[in-house]
């Protein structure tokens, strides 16, 4: 017990686009955070910051936009085919 009728308060500090960089893991953070995706400014925020609070913000319950296509590699291979390719993306 606390001295004075003192009560212990445990306090989180964070900032959503810390915590994540791309749409994707925004999205995935737990909802204790309330993060979600600003496309106005592309972070990850809560919704207040998002633009004072009017910008389009996407919620948990909510698909991020498609990502977009950053590199491919081989960029060639036998015309018979069978080539494993790696695709880079970004989650926007």
């Amino acid at each position: 017990m606390l001295p004075n009728g003192m009560i212990h308060v445990a306090v989180v500090i964070y900032r959503c686009r810390d915590m994540a960089d791309n749409c994707g893991m925004c999205l995935a953070l737990a909802e204790k955070y309330g993060c979600g995706w600003c496309q106005v400014s592309d972070r990850c925020e809560v919704k207040d910051q998002c633009d004072q609070g009017a910008g389009v913000w996407l919620n948990r319950n909510q698909t991020c936009p498609n990502p977009e296509v950053t590199d491919f590699e081989p960029q060639l291979g036998p015309w018979e085919g069978g080539t494993n390719i790696t695709i880079r993306v970004w989650t926007l």
